[in-house]
């Protein structure tokens, strides 16, 4: 089994995020690919979603999309969401699948400051989707603890694809100027939005109101 794992915010989860999802499971022939939101992103402030809304949305998003599937086990686990403790988990749960860890080419800049970089790269085959011309190279110098095969493996495992507009603090913006009709957002989770007030309130400084529900950060 190839299984893939694509992590993030998703605050809220959009095209964007599908795209890479879809490019990912694709290039890679995937049986299937988790999209797991984040308890508590070690690199990011909280959530302006609490943890149910954002898995509700992720649900959302991913009805009729084959082959992808939404997972609550950092959001179940709780606290900080670190990807080695995720995919540990994953090992256990799923003895002999092939591992392939999804990030965006943006997040390789940080990966060698991840928790257990080296693990990382011994539990799953990195997949970076980029967009074209703003590759981020495995640069042995970058990962001194990971083996030279495994970077290279990283290399060989890039997915490209063209560059996808949306962005999720755009989003957000868009939605607490009351602006309706915001694109690329699927249809079921704008309707999530709508229904349940978030994003509905924030200041210029991205600060969420009073009544929207936060995550457990």
């Amino acid at each position: 089994m190839k299984l893939g794992v694509y992590g993030g915010t998703f605050d809220p989860i959009h095209e964007g995020h599908l795209a890479v999802a879809r490019a990912a499971k694709e290039a890679h022939d995937l049986d299937r690919v988790l999209v797991v939101p984040a308890a508590c992103p070690p690199h990011k402030r909280g959530a302006k979603a609490s943890d149910s809304h954002r898995l509700a949305m992720v649900e959302l998003a991913l009805r009729g999309e084959k082959g992808l599937v939404p997972s609550d086990i950092e959001i179940r686990r709780g606290g900080t969401s670190y990807t080695v403790d995720t995919l540990r988990e994953l090992g256990a749960d799923h003895p002999g699948a092939e591992i392939f860890l999804i990030v965006g080419g943006d997040s390789v800049v940080d990966l060698p400051l991840w928790r257990s970089v080296a693990e990382i790269f011994a539990r799953a085959r990195i997949v970076a989707v980029d967009r074209p011309g703003h590759e981020v190279r495995f640069d042995p110098e970058r990962f001194p603890a990971v083996p030279r095969e495994r970077l290279e493996q990283a290399e060989r495992d890039r997915v490209r694809m063209e560059p996808h507009p949306a962005s999720s603090r755009e989003i957000r913006a868009r939605l607490a100027r009351g602006e309706r009709d915001v694109p690329y957002l699927p249809p079921l989770v704008r309707e999530h939005i709508e229904r349940h007030g978030l994003y509905g309130e924030a200041d210029d400084r991205g600060e969420q109101a009073p009544s929207m529900p936060s995550s457990s950060c």
